[in-house]
């Protein structure tokens, strides 16, 4: 199996890779999103759990796209309080690949 998308669809399931300013920095993330979907053995990232304990029915996708909006606003804090300045590239990008291993650390359950 693998996750048939390709980077449109992608952009739409994670649309903050839009937000990565540098072009070679954002193909960098989509090409390793996309990577992992030709190898990964669930059919759509939408059904990949964010862990299998307590959090097994939040989508991973979503705990992705929470983290990288949480760090965003806290790092913009942090730039409107005290001056502290931040590369918003690299914080999207290493927030959108913090857990892009975790599709091909458990299958589909065919039994749900």
């Amino acid at each position: 199996m693998a996750v048939r998308i390709d980077e449109a669809a992608l952009t739409r399931l994670l649309p903050e890779i839009e937000q990565i300013g540098d072009a070679a920095m954002r193909r960098g993330v989509v090409a390793i999103w996309l990577d992992i979907a030709a190898e990964c053995p669930w059919e759509r990232f939408e059904d990949i759990p964010k862990n299998l304990d307590a959090e097994r029915n939040r989508r991973l996708i979503d705990h992705i796209r929470g983290v990288t909006q949480m760090a965003l606003a806290l790092a913009e804090l942090g730039r409107a309080r005290n001056g502290a300045a931040y590369d918003r590239d690299v914080l999207v990008a290493a927030c959108l690949l913090h857990d892009v291993s975790k599709p091909m650390e458990s299958e589909p359950d065919p039994e749900g």
